[in-house]
């Protein structure tokens, strides 16, 4: 058995398609071979090695300002990883995002029909968005999935149920039994990292963030106005790969050690031994997309998972049902945009652990998706 994995965006920017990756190539047989397309990462990212996957780039297209290049490398991505499935001739796909649907769509229905088709969403993307004129390209290869994988797949995935129920609602057509929740949870290996107490607060208590950054999209500028208003009582470090070059500016302008830039990043895999350091892990989108609003992010399984309390928006809607405040870690929903009338000192108050036989980890439902590859 041959399985292709077809990534447009480079996989190093998204953890959980090299776990996925990563889970599988562990557990195939050593009579099957596991192929994995995708580009070239530009954002000095430690690049993903499997040496039990064969793994093949090709130039990105997101860097380039004039369309007609992009456009060339969408087709010289989409051709390239075509003839390599002619070639190859696998008998499972699995493509992320509706950007890399193109090769598959070629492959299964000119080529090799019976080939078993899974497809699995990092976001949600609505119908709204979907018509909107910046995404003709995504438009384009969504309608061919709407025509013909989404009649013929095996699984299709979400992160959450409420992404699958509004996904449901957009294509009413898709047979709910191939819908499935896979939720972009980290590695079981990151349990041992895990440094959970009863901690007696000690200031300044030390709040952390990960990830992308733009003043649209966040409550940055809320929140770091908001810890320097404390006096003292918190500081706050930033760990980003990602953000416009005012928001870099804004925060090196800061003259004061409790608000910390550090704009080299993290590497997935040092998230854990990092955020043992901190004790509140910050989430504070704004609520600018559903895909927004039905979000569990994957910081709030890293946060979680390293033991750390959680401070999220209070419109992340598919968040809520993890609210707790009585045990550690507390999950707490704050309203970034009115945060002089945010009560902290009840929420950082010793509270006992709290059970953690839920624990977020991603091999029990990466063995959904193993069993599912290998009995289709």
């Amino acid at each position: 058995m041959k399985i292709a994995v077809i990534h447009f965006l480079p996989i190093e920017y998204y953890p959980p398609a090299t776990n996925i990756i990563g889970y599988l190539s562990d557990r195939i047989h050593d009579s099957d071979l596991l192929y994995v397309f995708t580009t070239h990462n530009s954002k000095n990212r430690k690049v993903y090695k499997n040496p039990q996957t064969k793994i093949y780039r090709f130039k990105s297209a997101i860097k380039n300002r004039y369309r007609i290049f992009r456009l060339l490398k969408y087709l010289n991505f989409n051709i390239s990883v075509f003839f390599k499935l002619l070639f190859s001739q696998p008998d499972k796909i699995i493509y992320f995002e509706t950007l890399s649907a193109f090769p598959p769509y070629l492959y299964i229905k000119y080529i090799r029909k019976k080939t078993a088709v899974f497809t699995h969403y990092h976001e949600y993307t609505s119908l709204y968005q979907y018509a909107r004129k910046s995404m003709a390209i995504e438009r384009f290869f969504h309608r061919l999935e709407i025509k013909y994988l989404y009649k013929m797949a095996a699984w299709i995935s979400h992160t959450n149920m409420e992404r699958i129920q509004l996904f449901q609602k957009d294509y009413p057509f898709v047979n709910a039994s191939i819908l499935h929740e896979m939720p972009n949870y980290p590695p079981k290996s990151w349990h041992s990292f895990r440094k959970l107490n009863n901690y007696t607060p000690i200031f300044p208590i030390k709040c952390v963030y990960i990830g992308s950054l733009s003043f649209e999209n966040t409550y940055l500028k809320e929140f770091v106005d908001w810890v320097i208003r404390q006096k003292g009582n918190f500081s706050f470090d930033i760990y980003s790969y990602n953000m416009y070059p005012d928001i870099q500016q804004y925060l090196n302008n800061f003259d004061n050690p409790l608000i910390r830039l550090h704009d080299s990043g993290i590497e997935y895999n040092d998230i854990p031994s990092t955020l043992s350091d901190y004790q509140i892990g910050i989430i504070f989108y704004k609520p600018y997309s559903e895909n927004v609003i039905h979000c569990v992010s994957n910081k709030f399984y890293e946060y979680i998972s390293c033991g750390l309390d959680v401070w999220f928006s209070d419109i992340m809607k598919s968040t809520l049902k993890y609210v707790s405040y009585d045990h550690r870690p507390k999950i707490v929903p704050v309203d970034f945009s009115n945060l002089d009338d945010f009560n902290w000192k009840p929420v950082i108050k010793e509270a006992p652990i709290g059970s953690f036989e839920h624990a977020f980890f991603s091999d029990s439902v990466y063995s959904v998706f193993n069993d599912a590859i290998l009995n289709t």
